[in-house]
Protein backbone atom coordinates (compact mmCIF):
# COMPACT_ATOMS: atom_id res chain seq x y z
CA UNK A 1 0.00 0.00 0.00
CA UNK A 2 1.56 3.33 -1.03
CA UNK A 3 2.31 6.06 2.20
CA UNK A 4 -0.45 8.18 2.69
CA UNK A 5 -3.44 5.59 1.74
CA UNK A 6 -5.06 4.03 4.66
CA UNK A 7 -6.94 0.97 5.60
CA UNK A 8 -10.45 1.72 6.71
CA UNK A 9 -12.14 -0.02 9.47
CA UNK A 10 -16.08 -0.36 8.18
CA UNK A 11 -17.51 -2.86 10.91
CA UNK A 12 -16.89 -5.50 13.46
CA UNK A 13 -18.95 -8.66 14.19
CA UNK A 14 -17.99 -10.06 17.31
CA UNK A 15 -19.60 -13.74 18.11
CA UNK A 16 -20.22 -14.39 21.90
CA UNK A 17 -18.10 -12.13 23.74
CA UNK A 18 -17.87 -12.93 27.41
CA UNK A 19 -19.18 -15.71 26.15
CA UNK A 20 -23.00 -14.09 25.89
CA UNK A 21 -23.33 -10.93 23.61
CA UNK A 22 -22.74 -10.68 19.95
CA UNK A 23 -22.35 -7.50 18.32
CA UNK A 24 -22.34 -5.90 14.86
CA UNK A 25 -21.01 -2.62 14.98
CA UNK A 26 -21.24 -0.14 11.98
CA UNK A 27 -17.97 1.69 12.15
CA UNK A 28 -18.19 2.90 8.38
CA UNK A 29 -18.01 6.92 8.27
CA UNK A 30 -18.76 9.67 6.05
CA UNK A 31 -16.28 12.67 5.98
CA UNK A 32 -18.99 15.23 7.15
CA UNK A 33 -19.38 13.02 10.03
CA UNK A 34 -16.01 11.70 11.13
CA UNK A 35 -16.65 10.13 14.43
CA UNK A 36 -18.63 7.14 15.77
CA UNK A 37 -19.82 7.08 19.54
CA UNK A 38 -20.07 3.56 21.33
CA UNK A 39 -22.70 3.81 23.93
CA UNK A 40 -24.15 0.48 26.50
CA UNK A 41 -24.14 -0.05 30.39
CA UNK A 42 -20.99 -0.78 31.80
CA UNK A 43 -19.91 -4.17 31.86
CA UNK A 44 -20.86 -4.77 27.68
CA UNK A 45 -17.65 -4.59 26.22
CA UNK A 46 -16.57 -1.28 24.65
CA UNK A 47 -13.76 -0.96 25.87
CA UNK A 48 -12.37 -4.57 25.10
CA UNK A 49 -13.63 -4.02 22.01
CA UNK A 50 -11.75 -1.25 20.95
CA UNK A 51 -8.47 -3.36 22.85
CA UNK A 52 -9.61 -6.17 20.57
CA UNK A 53 -9.07 -4.13 17.37
CA UNK A 54 -6.05 -2.48 18.92
CA UNK A 55 -4.62 -5.49 20.02
CA UNK A 56 -5.03 -7.57 16.42
CA UNK A 57 -3.31 -4.55 14.61
CA UNK A 58 -0.35 -3.95 16.22
CA UNK A 59 -0.11 -7.43 16.62
CA UNK A 60 -0.42 -7.91 20.42
CA UNK A 61 -1.98 -11.52 19.36
CA UNK A 62 -0.73 -12.56 23.72
CA UNK A 63 -2.81 -9.77 25.35
CA UNK A 64 -5.99 -10.58 22.47
CA UNK A 65 -5.88 -14.00 23.55
CA UNK A 66 -6.43 -13.32 26.69
CA UNK A 67 -10.24 -11.82 25.82
CA UNK A 68 -13.35 -13.56 26.08
CA UNK A 69 -14.73 -14.26 22.62
CA UNK A 70 -15.33 -16.92 20.46
CA UNK A 71 -14.56 -15.10 17.00
CA UNK A 72 -15.05 -11.72 15.41
CA UNK A 73 -14.85 -10.27 11.89
CA UNK A 74 -13.16 -7.10 10.80
CA UNK A 75 -14.76 -5.70 7.88
CA UNK A 76 -12.12 -3.02 6.44
CA UNK A 77 -11.45 -1.79 3.44
CA UNK A 78 -8.93 -4.27 2.21
CA UNK A 79 -11.47 -7.26 3.16
CA UNK A 80 -12.06 -8.83 5.77
CA UNK A 81 -10.19 -10.93 8.53
CA UNK A 82 -12.06 -13.00 10.67
CA UNK A 83 -9.92 -13.92 14.08
CA UNK A 84 -11.28 -17.19 15.67
CA UNK A 85 -10.44 -18.60 19.57
CA UNK A 86 -9.95 -22.03 19.90
CA UNK A 87 -10.03 -23.94 22.94
CA UNK A 88 -7.33 -26.64 22.35
CA UNK A 89 -7.44 -28.99 26.04
CA UNK A 90 -6.48 -26.49 28.63
CA UNK A 91 -4.82 -23.45 26.16
CA UNK A 92 -6.43 -21.56 23.24
CA UNK A 93 -5.15 -21.06 19.79
CA UNK A 94 -6.03 -17.97 17.71
CA UNK A 95 -6.34 -18.34 14.10
CA UNK A 96 -6.38 -15.58 11.84
CA UNK A 97 -7.87 -15.08 8.88
CA UNK A 98 -7.41 -12.96 5.69
CA UNK A 99 -10.56 -14.00 4.13
CA UNK A 100 -10.02 -11.97 0.95
CA UNK A 101 -6.58 -13.50 0.37
CA UNK A 102 -7.34 -16.45 1.73
CA UNK A 103 -4.62 -16.58 4.14
CA UNK A 104 -4.56 -18.22 7.46
CA UNK A 105 -2.35 -18.40 10.44
CA UNK A 106 -2.44 -20.46 13.75
CA UNK A 107 -0.84 -19.19 17.06
CA UNK A 108 -0.99 -21.35 20.26
CA UNK A 109 -0.65 -19.15 23.48
CA UNK A 110 3.15 -20.36 24.23
CA UNK A 111 4.12 -19.42 20.83
CA UNK A 112 2.07 -16.04 21.85
CA UNK A 113 4.30 -15.60 25.11
CA UNK A 114 7.52 -16.66 23.22
CA UNK A 115 6.79 -14.21 20.31
CA UNK A 116 8.65 -11.39 20.33
CA UNK A 117 10.51 -8.95 17.77
CA UNK A 118 13.83 -8.00 17.56
CA UNK A 119 15.09 -4.62 18.15
CA UNK A 120 17.43 -5.36 15.21
CA UNK A 121 14.48 -6.29 13.31
CA UNK A 122 13.79 -3.17 11.27
CA UNK A 123 17.80 -2.53 10.15
CA UNK A 124 18.21 -6.28 9.43
CA UNK A 125 15.25 -6.19 6.70
CA UNK A 126 16.68 -2.82 5.21
CA UNK A 127 19.87 -4.03 4.83
CA UNK A 128 19.01 -7.27 4.25
CA UNK A 129 15.43 -6.68 1.94
CA UNK A 130 15.65 -3.10 0.30
CA UNK A 131 12.44 -4.21 -1.48
CA UNK A 132 10.58 -4.00 2.21
CA UNK A 133 9.62 -0.41 3.46
CA UNK A 134 8.16 -0.30 6.46
CA UNK A 135 4.29 1.44 7.00
CA UNK A 136 3.65 1.48 10.35
CA UNK A 137 5.37 -0.16 13.87
CA UNK A 138 4.57 -3.60 12.79
CA UNK A 139 3.76 -3.33 9.22
CA UNK A 140 5.86 -3.09 6.11
CA UNK A 141 5.17 -2.98 1.93
CA UNK A 142 6.95 -5.13 -0.63
CA UNK A 143 7.77 -3.23 -3.05
CA UNK A 144 7.47 -5.23 -5.80
CA UNK A 145 4.26 -6.18 -5.96
CA UNK A 146 2.94 -3.52 -2.86
CA UNK A 147 1.85 -6.58 -1.04
CA UNK A 148 1.32 -5.13 3.10
CA UNK A 149 2.89 -7.67 5.43
CA UNK A 150 2.66 -8.30 9.50
CA UNK A 151 6.36 -8.60 11.09
CA UNK A 152 5.80 -12.21 11.70
CA UNK A 153 4.56 -12.96 8.12
CA UNK A 154 7.86 -10.98 6.87
CA UNK A 155 9.78 -13.26 9.77
CA UNK A 156 7.76 -16.56 8.04
CA UNK A 157 8.53 -15.53 4.53
CA UNK A 158 11.97 -14.45 4.60
CA UNK A 159 13.47 -16.68 7.60
CA UNK A 160 14.52 -14.24 9.64
CA UNK A 161 15.31 -14.76 13.22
Amino acid sequence: MPEGINMFLKSIYIHKLYDQFDYNIDLDFNFDNNFKILTAPNGFGKSTILRMIFDLFNNNLSSLIKEKFEYFILYTSYGEIKVNKIKNNNDFKLEILNLSADLEYVFDEQELKDYKIKKSFKNTLKNSFPFLVPISEDRWIDTRDDEILFNFEVEERFHIF
